[in-house]
């Protein structure tokens, strides 16, 4: 429980949006909500597109996201990559811990690593 104001307010997984539309044409003209819902929009943001792939078993409805993931699984971590730990990266990414936002719909974990390494395309 939050207490805000002096009032206690209930955690809930509710977001409070009002939208102001265009009656004729039904365009979105004005949107207010609380921060947990921008939290929520940019958490969209942080989805590795792997991740995602991922727990639709490599089915979007994007055939060409599709294929080059697919292509990415079926890759020779032997002969094209260093190791199977790049391959892993890719096809099983985390998101960083400094994106972490309170509201991620999809459970993506969080990695934990305490150093960041940015490798060159020569080196995977």
């Amino acid at each position: 429980m939050e207490v805000n104001n002096g009032k206690e307010k209930e955690e809930s997984d509710e977001i409070v949006v009002k939208v102001v539309r265009r009656k004729s044409n039904k365009q979105i003209l004005f949107i207010e909500a609380e921060e947990d819902f921008a939290d929520f929009v940019f958490s969209f943001l942080t989805f590795p597109l792997g991740g995602v792939l991922l727990m639709h078993e490599g089915f979007s409805s994007l055939s060409c996201i599709d294929n080059l993931y697919k292509s990415v699984t079926e890759l020779s971590s032997e002969k094209w990559l260093r190791s199977q730990y790049f391959k892993n990266l890719l096809t099983n990414p985390s998101i960083s811990m400094q994106s972490e936002l309170t509201n991620q719909i999809l459970p993506i974990p969080y990695n934990n690593y305490k150093e960041k390494y940015i490798f060159p395309c020569s080196l995977l």
